[in-house]
């Protein structure tokens, strides 16, 4: 029996036999009939009841992360049954399961999300009248609803609604960049973030387009953008040509706005000459410069897959296109002018976005809390020197020790 049968689930389980034992279903012969049923919930759990006695070599039950489908043939008169339908929103498929309870079927469906649904199917009708909720049932759970804010939330702001695929795909054609909130409307983990989310909208009006996405209603677009409900929020920054990329929130609006406008710049910048390069680097202190023949010459693909790798880090990529031998250097400080890669022909994407990730530090270097988010990954060898207030007036000597 899998895991998702706790004692607790168990105690469930037996309450929606009682609600089998309470079903009617009409018999007859023919095609597949709709399975009749009623389904009730706690904050983590679907428990959907179908009353049917099914001969067991017939039981053909189908689960996915946002599907449901149940068919067999009845015992008692050999008549096909069925229920297939689109869930409202995801459950983890892996620890979901039905089987057969008293005189029908129970499938207990574990919640991706924990909290109330509003209802068990995607379309509003595709149940009716063959399964109803029962409101009877109590899970002894102190919440029976969840608060919704969806779009709401962004009257009055820059910030427009994408309701469809199609509006999505029209969307995304028509602008160079857009930034996207695909979230649930009953998740309010991220309120804060919804509105630095806004009023980047208003200071990025003339740099990009920003949309709210009802990840709940808006079934396909969060299939290609997925969403949950975590207090590390995420949103999602698409610009043409490029594959999307997640944003995390940062709590300092100048910081997020930051994150956000590093997909103002395109992902690689073409630099015409020698000159060109030059002004690229000085502009940017920290910045990776690929010398290819062309598009097509040995290593471009791996460098651009490490530019689209990095692409958060805020290091930007330009490629400069001129005969000879292949070069990508990372440019850094006057102190670190700049490191090579060795044999960029003979690169991957992952070794190339590596020998960034790693080398664009200096050798030292103040350690903070974001900082071991980007080194722990990383798996550097490292000597962390640790001060304190007393020890402030031989910092220096100790910064001259530790780099030599």
């Amino acid at each position: 029996m899998p895991e998702a049968f706790s004692a607790r689930r168990m105690g469930v389980r037996a309450l929606a036999v009682v609600l089998v034992l309470a079903l009617g279903m009409t018999i007859g012969v023919g095609a597949a009939k709709p399975l009749k049923g009623k389904w009730v919930q706690t904050k983590e759990q679907l428990i959907v009841s179908l009353q049917v006695i099914c001969k067991p070599e017939t039981r053909a039950v189908s689960l996915t992360d946002d599907t449901f489908s149940f068919k067999c043939t009845a015992a008692a008169d050999s008549q096909d049954y069925e229920l297939t339908f689109d869930l409202r929103e995801e459950i983890d498929s892996l620890k979901s399961s039905c089987e057969p309870a008293g005189k029908g079927e129970v499938c207990i469906l574990i919640k991706r999300e924990p909290h109330w649904f509003d209802r068990l199917s995607a379309d509003p009708n595709a149940l009716k009248p063959h399964v109803k909720q029962d409101f009877s049932f109590h899970s002894g759970e102190e919440d029976s609803g969840d608060p919704e804010e969806g779009a709401e939330h962004y009257e009055g702001t820059l910030v427009g609604v994408i309701a469809s695929t199609a509006k999505l795909n029209k969307t995304l054609e028509a602008n160079e960049l857009v930034f996207l909130d695909v979230s649930y409307p009953w998740c309010a983990k991220c309120t804060n973030a919804k509105e630095k989310f806004a009023e980047a909208a208003r200071a990025m009006r003339k740099e990009a387009k920003f949309f709210y996405v009802d990840a709940r209603e808006a079934r396909e677009v969060r299939q290609r953008f997925p969403a949950n409900c975590e207090y590390t929020c995420v949103f999602y920054a698409s610009r043409r040509g490029e594959a999307p990329h997640k944003v995390q929130f940062k709590y300092i609006f100048e910081d997020f706005l930051k994150a956000l406008r590093v997909y103002s710049r395109p992902l690689l910048t073409t630099l015409g000459s020698e000159a060109e390069a030059a002004a690229f680097v000085k502009s940017n202190p920290l910045s990776v410069v690929g010398n290819f023949e062309s598009n097509q010459s040995k290593g471009f693909e791996a460098f651009i897959g490490a530019a689209s790798d990095v692409r958060g880090e805020d290091i930007p990529f330009g490629v400069h296109y001129a005969k000879g031998s292949a070069r990508v250097r990372l440019h850094k400080t006057d102190e670190e002018p700049f490191m090579d890669y060795a044999a960029p022909e003979e690169a991957s994407v992952e070794s190339l976005a590596r020998f960034v990730k790693v080398n664009r530090f200096p050798l030292l270097i103040k350690y903070e809390f974001e900082l071991k988010d980007k080194l722990d990954p990383l798996n550097l060898p490292s000597l962390r020197f640790w001060s304190n207030a007393a020890a402030a007036a031989q910092e220096a000597p100790a910064e001259a020790v530790l780099k030599d």
